[in-house]
């Protein structure tokens, strides 16, 4: 979850759809798919205001097909190894190197190739546990790395179910946020946030402990000196895989939940 640069500009894009048309003999489409790719970018790729275009379906299985043949070309490849990332801008994990259609191209077979819509993201993500799904009830849809600026703050953070001998983990918008983005940001985290997160969470977890222990050697050492580690480590995830990924949203979650920080501290003293 991140604000990202997008890969080109709406008209570099419009000239791949110019050089398709050519290279199909698709004259008579040209116009229709310049518009629907206009409105696409005029809209923010917000799915509440594009409806899926009406070319003959013969043609939009070829669209949605171009993509397996470009999808290891120079353009799409640069897309999927976009540097600088410390994280995966679709969900916040730590694993990069593939490319998520923000439209699923299954609906939306026209934006196939058009780089707006190709956003680099992690095997998980690429493998669609969204599936098709679009949007939910408005405003609710996914966020969108090219457009949504305000994806660059600080998003989310995890809340700690009792009981914490068992405990579960409740990906939660941060109650900072303008009501409209933490409705966005809650029907996100509840799509794209699966089994892997939930395995992930319940390793660091069980492993904090002892993390926690590596930092604090003192067996006299108090509650506070674990909220202090707490904090350093969060600090340590910011900087190490971005405001919004899994292990920051995992340490902001301490930040309010003193229970959990108790009990944390509690098992940390037990390892010593």
């Amino acid at each position: 979850m991140k604000y990202l640069a997008r890969p080109n500009p709406l008209e570099k894009d419009v000239s791949v759809i110019v050089a398709a048309c050519i290279k199909y003999s698709w004259a008579e489409h040209l116009s229709h798919w310049k518009t629907t790719y206009s409105k696409y970018d005029r809209h923010s790729g917000n799915p509440w205001s594009i409806l899926p275009t009406k070319l003959p379906k013969v043609i939009l299985e070829r669209q949605h097909d171009l993509y397996d043949a470009r999808k290891s070309g120079g353009p799409i490849k640069r897309i999927r190894n976009t540097k600088n990332l410390l994280s995966c801008p679709v969900c916040g994990s730590g694993t990069t190197g593939h490319v998520d259609h923000y439209l699923p191209r299954k609906v939306y077979p026209e934006f196939s190739i058009m780089s707006a819509n190709l956003v680099p993201a992690c095997p998980h993500c690429n493998s669609s546990v969204k599936g098709s799904l679009i949007k939910g009830s408005e405003p609710e849809r996914f966020i969108h790395p090219y457009f949504d600026t305000w994806a660059d703050k600080s998003l989310w953070s995890i809340k700690f179910i009792a009981p914490l001998e068992a405990v579960r983990f409740e990906p939660t918008p941060n109650g900072n946020l303008e009501n409209q983005y933490r409705k966005i940001v809650r029907f996100h985290l509840n799509n794209v946030l699966g089994d892997q997160f939930h395995l992930s969470m319940e390793r660091k977890w069980s492993t904090l402990p002892s993390l926690l222990n590596l930092e604090i050697k003192s067996t006299k050492s108090g509650l506070n000196s674990t909220r202090r580690a707490l904090k350093h480590e969060l600090k340590r995830a910011k900087v190490s895989t971005g405001k919004n990924s899994w292990e920051t949203a995992f340490f902001r979650g301490f930040l309010n939940d003193e229970v959990a920080t108790k009990f944390i501290h509690e098992l940390r003293q037990k390892t010593l």
